[in-house]
């Protein structure tokens, strides 16, 4: 059973659509406030990756290779190099939202959150590891409010947990016994897929900040499309194949609705580059201005200010993307550039027509009711946060 104060919130959910956009927002905070503590309280996650290894046999639950020790295996030194990091991460919260769209999924077909928890959790684990790496790859110094993972442990450590967060919820869906075992080859071919998908996605994002590389080959706006729909459209989409599949929707519905969850995912990205340059909330998680700025990202902000900007701009906003620098003045003289063609503004249009588009595309094939108008706000908060 959900708590009273989850209960409580129930008729703020079901509320109708409100004309002014800070009731829609202030509706969709709530929103994913319910839907938070469902998930808390269901404890989705734990069960698919333990706080701690507790005993012999639940560690050997993870690996058959286990013949050298039995009563002296160093669980201890396991749950502090592995779990503490992996925990200390998730621990920290965020929207949640990519296991919340399994769930409004699951329930806009008349099912619940039992019915796709490991996928829910499966997601939401792997996007968690994915951030561990991405930090050290683009040498963040903050996530969420704190120090990055690699800051604290190391990069050793850090990156180790990071990637033991893209295997462990896989394995917990492959040993679960709700799940048909006619299911478990289908959801690996989908899960393997994807996931190469990811790292195709994340490789172009990484090579295009590598300054003897990007002097003489900016990308264009479609081979950006084309790796943001790989990095960061993927993991939904992956999740909601995924969904689709547990929950036997037909060919037509799951192919809607991998589409329209992967420009979510797409939306989301470019939402989060405009904030990171825009949004001084934004600027308090990170503890930094323009952080990507610093780490000489190659965002459709930046592509579209190259192409839109003089030929003296255009070698100056690649020379600051070069540098890695944090001199807030120099930041401030790129974001100056950027601004000088409304390119945060034009990616803002794109993000909005892009879900606009995307919902055409499941609109007609949601059935009515709840969960179809919480997909819908949910969509649309995605590119209109500050945060």
């Amino acid at each position: 059973m959900f708590s009273r104060t989850v209960k409580s919130l129930r008729p703020l959910v079901t509320r109708a659509f409100s004309s002014s956009a800070s009731a829609e927002m202030k509706r969709m905070k709530q929103m994913l406030r319910y839907y938070n503590e469902m998930l808390n309280e269901s404890m989705y996650l734990e069960e698919s990756l333990p706080r701690s290894f507790s005993s012999i046999e639940q560690f050997q639950s993870y690996t058959r290779n286990h013949k050298f020790t039995d009563e002296n295996t160093d669980l201890e030194g396991l749950n502090k190099v592995i779990m503490e990091p992996v925990w200390h991460m998730i621990d920290r919260g965020g929207k949640r939202w990519r296991p919340i769209i399994c769930v409004l999924i699951a329930e806009a077909f008349g099912y619940s959150l039992k019915d796709i928890k490991e996928v829910a959790a499966l997601c939401e684990i792997i996007h968690n590891g994915s951030l561990i790496v991405d930090d050290i790859e683009d040498s963040s110094q903050y996530r969420r409010g704190q120090k990055c993972l690699h800051l604290i442990y190391g990069l050793d450590w850090a990156i180790n947990a990071g990637n033991f967060m893209f295997f462990a919820p896989m394995k917990h869906i492959l040993d679960s016994r709700r799940i048909p075992e006619s299911k478990k080859l289908s959801l690996t071919k989908i899960y393997m897929d994807e996931m190469m998908s990811i790292h195709f996605g994340q490789g172009w994002d990484i090579l295009w900040r590598r300054p003897e590389y990007i002097r003489n080959n900016v990308p264009n706006e479609e081979q950006y499309l084309q790796m943001v729909a790989l990095k960061t459209g993927v993991l939904t989409r992956m999740a909601s194949r995924m969904t689709c599949h547990l929950l036997d929707l037909d060919t037509h519905t799951s192919s809607c609705l991998y589409n329209f969850t992967q420009k979510l995912g797409m939306a989301f990205q470019i939402q989060d580059d405009i904030v990171n340059l825009s949004e001084p909330e934004y600027f308090k998680g990170k503890g930094t201005r323009a952080e990507d700025i610093s780490e000489g990202k190659i965002s459709l902000i930046v592509i579209h200010c190259l192409n839109n900007c003089t030929a003296e701009q255009r070698n100056r906003l690649i020379d600051i993307l070069c540098m890695n620098t944090t001199d807030q003045k120099i930041i401030d003289e790129a974001l100056k550039i950027l601004n000088s063609t409304k390119s945060i503004e034009y990616a803002q249009t794109l993000a909005s027509t892009m879900i606009k588009d995307a919902w055409k595309g499941i609109e007609d094939i949601l059935p009515n009711g709840e969960a179809k108008n919480n997909i819908y706000s949910l969509s649309h908060f995605m590119v209109s946060r500050t945060t």
